[in-house]
């Protein structure tokens, strides 16, 4: 294709030649003729005054014009196909011939060995520029026929090697088309598309009817990237992929990123943003893992809810990010988590396979207060913040009442066992005094 397009090139600038010479060729004609029969110059042999001394047509059959030593430069003579102007170099080679006939207009320019290089030729329906090169069979032929263009290239052995029809467009289409950048205009002129190339990568560039470049499509080292872009100029949406992470954005009209889809090996991630380009929601798949978040204005988190094989978690924050509410649901237990400001535990209400159950913490201490249903049996437990307890609960549906001290030791308990009764411990667990009326000879 490289070969063609430097042909063109060639041909156009012989083109550009042959009509300078075409213009020089007439001029010389018109020199020759005045200088010939210029007044007080003897008239030629051959030439044949029509009519009085004072006529002003001239003819003949054959002029010639000749340097100062006689050689012959140029000629002007009659052929049995019509009149015909040929120019002669100092070695009386023909260089230039002009002809013409009834229906045919020749120019033809000949090398110093008298071998035609370039040939024009018009008729009524064919019009015909011929380029030879040397002595071999190599022409390139430009010819238009009743209207069509076509362009004919033959090898030095005279085989076609390129033909085109413009006309019909059935063109053989190169194996390869090389370029540095190839740009692509409208009927107007306007540049619609750029396709280039640099050191950096490859950019392909396709522009609106008013010339505003709407979408670009480039490979870099970074990675390739395709992006829209509004009548601004602003990019809206962008698809790459650089380091292994596949992004597709959707921008505002201020540049800011307002959705985000991003796709890596072991992530996916759909993300929405505010005007002010902060992450409010964000939705993601870690290691076969859903999450769901929430953010605020500040972009501190504000909820989340994830889940796994086993677990679901839903988590409430504070405006600072802390967690205040938590809720957990395993494979036989549910759990809810409530916490202060400082995120220590204060409340945890859980429902599992023993039966449900509330506590509830201190901020500064151990101190709890539970109250549970264990095996369908109610159960309160309060602790001190030094360690001391009291345990209320049924067993078999008999209340009792245990005391204990910092050491977790039993030391009393009212309840009723085969009555009511009380009982009281030493330090070392051990009973020191029973009292019940029902319990008279039995030993506790």
């Amino acid at each position: 294709m490289e070969d063609v397009v430097q042909r063109l090139e060639r041909l156009e600038k012989q083109n550009r030649i042959m009509k300078v010479i075409v213009g020089i060729a007439i001029l010389g004609a018109v020199v020759v003729l005045v200088s010939e029969f210029r007044p007080g110059r003897a008239k030629p042999e051959r030439a044949k005054p029509v009519g009085s001394p004072s006529s002003k047509t001239i003819e003949a059959e054959e002029f010639v014009l000749r340097d100062k030593k006689g050689n012959r430069k140029a000629e002007l003579i009659i052929t049995e196909k019509g009149p015909q102007l040929n120019f002669f170099d100092a070695n009386g080679e023909k260089r230039v011939r002009l002809a013409g006939s009834e229906k045919t207009g020749v120019l033809a320019l000949f090398d110093a060995n008298g071998k035609r290089q370039v040939a024009l030729l018009a008729s009524e329906n064919r019009q015909v520029l011929a380029l030879t090169a040397g002595n071999s069979k190599a022409v390139a032929r430009l010819a238009t026929t009743r209207g069509i263009p076509a362009l004919e290239l033959r090898d030095t052995d005279g085989q076609i090697i390129e033909p085109v029809d413009v006309g019909s467009m059935e063109t053989k289409a190169p194996d390869t088309v090389t370029a540095k950048s190839f740009v692509l205009v409208d009927e107007q002129g306007k540049k619609r598309g750029h396709l280039s190339a640099t050191e950096n990568g490859s950019t392909l560039r396709l522009c609106d009817k008013q010339g505003n470049e709407r979408t670009l499509l480039s490979a870099h080292e970074r990675g390739p990237a395709l992006y829209l872009l509004d009548k601004n100029g602003e990019i809206r949406v962008a698809l790459d992929v650089a380091k292994g992470i596949q992004t597709l954005s959707f921008l505002n009209a201020d540049g800011k990123t307002r959705a985000e889809f991003s796709v890596a090996e072991d992530m996916q991630k759909l993300t929405f943003r505010d005007a002010n380009g902060n992450t409010r929601v964000a939705l993601a798949l870690t290691a076969d893992q859903p999450g769901l978040g929430l953010f605020d204005a500040n972009g501190a988190k504000r909820a989340s809810l994830y889940t796994s094989d086993d677990e679901t978690q839903l988590e409430l924050c504070r405006p600072n990010g802390s967690i205040g509410v938590e809720l957990n649901i395993l494979k036989d237990t549910v759990g809810l988590n409530l916490s202060d400001a400082d995120s220590k535990l204060r409340a945890f209400l859980s429902l599992g396979k023993s039966g449900p159950a509330l506590n509830f913490y201190a901020a500064k201490s151990t101190a709890l207060s539970s109250l549970s249903f264990l095996q369908d049996e109610p159960h309160l437990l309060l602790t001190s913040a030094k360690g001391t307890a009291v345990n209320l609960r049924t067993d078999g549906g008999a209340p009792r009442l245990v005391l204990f001290d910092a050491k977790e030791t039993r030391r009393a308990a009212l309840g009723f066992w085969k009555g009511p009764g009380l009982i009281l411990w030493d330090a070392k667990n051990t009973p020191r005094a029973l009292l019940s009326p029902c319990w008279a000879g039995d030993r506790y």
